[in-house]
């Protein structure tokens, strides 16, 4: 299978216009693919191949995602939160977002504590 061949691309006024995705929707279109050319089946697909390893990798990322509900809840994944969580500007302007994608978290940050005094 061509996974990279023009019939791959995803028809984005058809998806554009669902209020949801499957997290294997979501991962198909966040790879620029088709989700009815790239599908949940091809989860199973040969590992040898980049796409579908991208797909397996980007699918798993996405359902945890799920789990902590930064993209939707349960199987439904909201189309602009998916492109806010991946930071993808890309993304967000073929989704027909207006503006860039700005994470709604603040980043964590570590301290460490450096000993004052010299080790023997």
């Amino acid at each position: 299978m061509e996974y990279n061949s023009s019939s791959a691309k995803p028809d984005w006024k058809h998806w554009q216009g669902l209020p949801y995705w499957t997290a294997a929707e979501a991962a198909a279109l966040s790879l620029g693919k088709d989700p009815h050319f790239l599908t949940q089946a091809d989860l199973d697909g040969d590992e040898r191949l980049l796409t579908i390893q991208a797909f397996q990798k980007q699918h798993e990322r996405i359902r945890r995602a799920l789990d902590l509900k930064l993209v939707g809840e349960g199987d439904a994944v909201i189309p602009e939160r998916l492109a806010i969580w991946l930071n993808d500007a890309a993304f967000a302007k073929v989704l027909g977002m207006t503006q860039k994608p700005k994470k709604e978290a603040k980043p964590i940050v570590y301290e460490m504590q450096i000993p004052t005094k010299r080790l023997r």
